[in-house]
């Protein structure tokens, strides 16, 4: 039944997406269509490795566990990823907008420019979420999920800075792929897996769940320093200008508002 929805959903999506994009389909020059092929080849395939690298990365951990420490600790640490993870919406939501700008832009000043404003809004806002998360009573996630859930807040808080920096790293990854930088998305996700696999094995049999935490955590990190020292090279911005000042504060909310209004408009 999962899998006969997902074909449902996928295929409305890609039927509605049609519809959406034919008008604009023209085949009326072919000249440089092997030139075309070749680079959607070599950007996909950074792409498609990028990803699965990063996948790899956010799930490489459940195996370990399970190994190490048993399915019910499995399902625990499970829930305490799922409920930290809801906090990237809004970064995943924010990046694939910021994605189709950048696409757009030719100049890598405003490119850059656009993706320090996001990077802070996104750092607040997944800072927000996952405090709010981490500081919520162990009795609400016993009466959600069961009494056998014990140690839900532990695990996120033990989650929570990479949690954030991986929200944080998905302004970065969409910059460089927005500017058709793929392969370093993926050495970043490669450098995150590496971590992941040492510290995981070392950490997961001595500390049980917090050390699952910590390792996944650190794995995230790991990524995001890499993509952030490869931006702030690029984009010559300096460390002092990623802080988050009273300004940009007063910003998002003049934002919030702004579009509060139009909501309701």
């Amino acid at each position: 039944s999962y899998i006969y929805s997902l074909y449902i959903g996928y295929g409305l999506s890609l039927i509605s997406g049609w519809i959406k994009i034919k008008k604009y389909i023209r085949f009326s020059n072919l000249q440089n269509i092997v030139f075309l092929f070749k680079n959607v080849f070599r950007l996909g395939t950074y792409n498609a490795l990028s990803n699965f690298i990063q996948k790899v990365n956010y799930r490489l951990s459940y195996y370990l566990i399970e190994y190490f420490l048993g399915i019910s600790a499995l399902g625990r640490f499970s829930v305490a990823v799922q409920v930290s993870e809801s906090t990237w919406l809004a970064g995943q939501s924010v990046a694939s907008v910021q994605y189709a700008r950048i696409s757009n832009l030719d100049n890598k000043e405003k490119a850059a420019s656009l993706s320090l404003q996001l990077l802070k809004l996104i750092a607040l806002v997944t800072i927000v979420l996952i405090i709010f998360w981490a500081v919520l009573p162990e009795s609400f996630y016993l009466m959600i999920f069961g009494n056998d859930f014990t140690g839900i807040n532990l695990i996120i808080s033990v989650l929570a800075p990479g949690i954030i920096a991986i929200a944080c790293n998905m302004i970065f990854s969409h910059y460089f792929s927005g500017t058709g930088q793929y392969s370093i998305n993926t050495i970043a996700s490669t450098v995150g897996l590496v971590f992941i696999v040492f510290f995981g094995f070392l950490l997961i049999p001595r500390y049980g769940l917090a050390g699952a935490g910590l390792a996944m955590s650190g794995s995230y990190i790991a990524s995001f320093i890499y993509s952030l020292t490869k931006f702030l090279k690029q984009t010559k911005i300096s460390f002092k200008e990623l802080f988050i000042t009273q300004k940009d504060i007063v910003d998002f909310i003049r934002f919030l508002k702004q579009e509060f209004l139009k909501i309701r408009e």
